[in-house]
C-alpha cells in the first residue's frame, strides 16, 4: 500500500539562526514519502546562504513584500502550497520545530476521510526551559489556540480555505493560524484537536516578525 505524499511548507523571514533546525526536523520524520518546501521572505540576513547548502528541499524566493505582516506571512504560504504536491498540508515557521514521528502520529488521525483539520498539542520553550500549552480553547487566540506550527490540514480543506478567505486585505491584524482555525470550528465543523506534543513553538530566539 503507498503512502500518500505530505507537503512541509516552513516560511521564514531573517531567522538564520533557527532555520536549518526546522529543516532538518522535517527532513528527519520517520515518515518517508515527504516534501519540503522553504518560501524565504527576502532575508537579509544569512538565512538564504543557509538555504542554498541544504539539499532535497525547494525553496521559493521571495521577490517583493507587500508590507503588511499578515499578507506577507499568507502569501507566504499560498505560494508554496500552489507549488505543493502532497494530499496532506503540514505549515511550519522556520523558528520552530517538529518531533521526530509528528508525520506518522497526525497520519493516524487522517486515515478517518472525515478529518480534514487536525490541531497538535503544542510544547513552548523559552530561554529557562519547556511549558506545555495543554488549554485549548476554541474562542482565544494563541496561546489557546496553538501556533501555526501546530496546524495540519487535507489538501482540498486547504483549497477550500483559501477560496472563502478571499477579501485578506479585511482584518489584516488577524493572522493566518486564527483564521484557519476558526475557519475549522465554525464553517466546517471539522477540527480535531489531537492531545499529542508534536510542534515546539520556540520563544527563547525569536526571529525578525514578517
Amino acid at each position: 500500500m503507498s503512502l500518500p505524499l505530505v507537503s512541509i511548507l516552513i516560511a521564514n523571514y531573517n531567522n538564520k539562526n533557527l532555520l536549518k533546525r526546522s529543516i532538518i526536523s522535517s527532513k528527519n520524520q520517520s515518515y518517508p514519502n515527504k516534501e519540503i518546501i522553504v518560501f524565504d521572505d527576502l532575508s537579509n540576513d544569512w538565512s538564504q546562504r543557509i538555504l542554498k547548502k541544504i539539499k532535497n528541499i525547494q525553496v521559493i524566493y521571495n521577490k517583493k513584500k507587500l508590507g503588511i505582516p499578515y499578507l506577507d506571512a499568507m502569501n507566504a504560504y499560498i505560494k508554496m502550497f500552489k507549488k505543493s504536491k502532497g494530499k496532506y498540508i503540514f505549515l511550519l515557521d522556520s523558528d520552530d520545530y517538529y518531533k521526530q514521528n509528528k508525520l506518522f502520529e497526525v497520519l493516524k488521525i487522517f486515515k478517518d476521510n472525515k478529518i480534514k483539520f487536525i490541531q497538535d498539542l503544542t510544547l513552548v520553550k523559552n530561554k529557562n526551559n519547556f511549558f506545555l500549552k495543554r488549554k485549548n480553547f476554541f474562542l482565544s487566540r494563541f496561546p489557546y489556540f496553538s501556533s501555526l506550527s501546530s496546524l495540519s490540514v487535507e489538501r482540498n480543506f486547504f483549497k477550500d480555505f483559501l477560496s472563502f478567505d478571499q477579501n485578506k486585505k479585511k482584518f489584516i491584524n488577524v493572522w493566518l493560524d486564527f483564521r484557519l482555525c476558526a475557519y475549522a470550528f465554525y464553517k466546517k465543523n471539522n477540527f480535531y484537536f489531537l492531545k499529542k506534543n508534536l510542534t515546539i513553538y520556540d520563544q527563547s530566539l525569536r526571529s525578525e516578525e514578517h
